[in-house]
């Protein structure tokens, strides 16, 4: 899976492998790439809902390239955690 991101108006992307649960971000600004690294390979919580009830979810500590659905959720949250934007 390719995902296009960019940050001050410089351009790159994230190569994720969900069989070896590895990325790679292709970006001109190395600390740039560090954040991105960091922020979808370090263990945190992610809510999961168990049903439609707003109470109703599990919390798995696990880091975003574990599976797709997490990765999806680290993607989500990337622009808030790194100002990286994620382009559609």
């Amino acid at each position: 899976m390719k995902v296009n991101i960019k940050k001050d108006k410089q351009k790159g992307f994230i190569e994720y492998n969900e069989k070896s649960k590895s990325i790679v971000v292709f970006f001109p600004d190395k600390a740039v790439v560090k954040e991105v690294e960091k922020h979808l390979t370090t263990k945190r919580d992610f809510k999961i809902p168990e049903s439609q009830e707003i109470d109703d979810y599990r919390i798995d500590h696990v880091a975003a390239v574990e599976n797709k659905t997490y990765f999806s959720l680290g993607m989500s949250d990337l622009f808030a955690a790194t100002n990286v934007f994620v382009e559609g």
